[in-house]
C-alpha cells in the first residue's frame, strides 16, 4: 500500500500546473517570474493593460534609482513625439530573454507602422559580473537602452506609482505615451497575438 500512495503523489506532482519560475534565493520580488499568458486575447487595447491610465488622470514617467555602471551616461530625455516602452526583466528571468526576440520584432513591426518608439530595458540583476557576462554573450539583447536597478529594495515605492503590489512578477512593461505620462503597465510575459492590440494602444491619441 505505500508503494501505491507514493506512486500517486509522483503522479499529481507531475500534472499539477506551474505557471512560475522561481530562483534558488533572494526577496520575493527578484524570484518570482511571471508565466507567459495562456488566456483569451484581450478584448480592447486597455483590456490588454493590468492597470491603464486615462490621459487626464495618468502619472508622470520616471525610472527607480539606476546603477551607473549600466545607464550609459544617463537617462535619455523623453522625446514629446515618442512613446517609451520600459521592459522590467533579468537574467535569471526565463520568459524575459525568451521574450526579447518578440520585442525586437515588434520594434521593427512599430517603426512600420509609422509608431515612433524607443525601447528601454530595466535589469532587476543585482550581480554585476552576471549582468555584464550575459551582455557580453548576447550582443543585441535586449533590443534597446539597458539600464540597471541600483537595488532591488528600492522597487517597492516604483510599483506604488503604477498601482502595482510590491510582490509583482517580472517581466514587467510600462508604455509611456509621447510627452511622458504613462498609459498602460502589463505584467506577464508577451505572446505573438498581443501585437494587433499593442499597436492599436500605441496608435490611440
Amino acid at each position: 500500500m505505500p508503494a501505491l500512495v507514493a506512486a500517486a503523489f509522483l503522479i499529481l506532482i507531475s500534472f499539477s500546473p506551474a505557471c512560475t519560475e522561481e530562483k534558488p534565493a533572494g526577496p520575493a520580488l527578484r524570484s518570482r517570474v511571471a508565466a507567459v499568458r495562456d488566456t483569451a486575447p484581450a478584448v480592447s487595447p486597455e483590456s490588454w493593460c493590468e492597470v491603464y491610465f486615462n490621459p487626464s488622470e495618468a502619472p508622470r514617467f520616471e525610472l527607480p534609482p539606476l546603477a551607473q555602471d549600466a545607464t550609459g551616461g544617463g537617462v535619455p530625455v523623453i522625446s514629446a513625439d515618442r512613446w517609451v516602452w520600459l521592459n522590467l526583466w533579468a537574467t535569471w528571468c526565463g520568459p524575459c530573454i525568451r521574450e526579447m526576440e518578440v520585442l525586437s520584432r515588434w520594434k521593427e513591426n512599430l517603426n512600420r507602422d509609422g509608431v515612433k518608439i524607443d525601447f528601454w530595458f530595466l535589469s532587476l540583476d543585482e550581480e554585476v559580473p552576471v549582468l555584464s557576462q550575459f551582455l557580453q554573450a548576447h550582443k543585441g539583447v535586449p533590443p534597446g537602452k539597458q539600464f540597471r536597478v541600483a537595488a532591488v529594495k528600492d522597487m517597492e515605492a516604483w510599483f506604488k506609482l503604477y498601482k502595482l503590489d510590491s510582490s509583482t512578477a517580472i517581466p514587467i512593461q510600462v508604455l509611456s505615451a509621447p510627452g511622458g505620462k504613462v498609459r498602460c503597465v502589463r505584467v506577464g510575459g508577451l505572446n505573438e497575438v498581443d501585437y494587433r492590440m499593442v499597436r492599436s494602444l500605441l496608435q490611440k491619441p
